[in-house]
């Protein structure tokens, strides 16, 4: 494969399983990467993050501020202990 041939990047969004599961998304990654563009998948931490991003939510609409703010905290350590894990395998890409 001749890499200074810049290649089109497809972004791979939708359902969580969907998106993950060769077996469901019929190996849309490396159909796509056959035909020679590159693929920019979101990974299993945007799934959680959004699931979490519902909860503070329902909190603030029910106006259960110490729920939120104790949710509030947990997403942000959540995004701490990522970037903790991606640093330890920035090496490797």
């Amino acid at each position: 494969m001749d890499r200074s041939v810049p290649r089109p990047l497809i972004a791979m969004i939708g359902e969580v399983f969907v998106r993950l599961n060769a077996y469901s998304n019929r190996d849309l990654i490396l159909q796509i990467e056959a035909a020679g563009g590159r693929v920019a998948l979101a990974g299993f931490a945007e799934w959680q993050y959004t699931s979490h991003w519902y909860v503070i939510e329902r909190h603030k609409l029910r106006r259960e501020r110490l729920d939120q703010v104790k949710a509030i905290v947990t997403q942000a350590w959540m995004r701490h202990r990522e970037h903790q894990l991606h640093a330890k395998v920035a090496h490797l890409r």
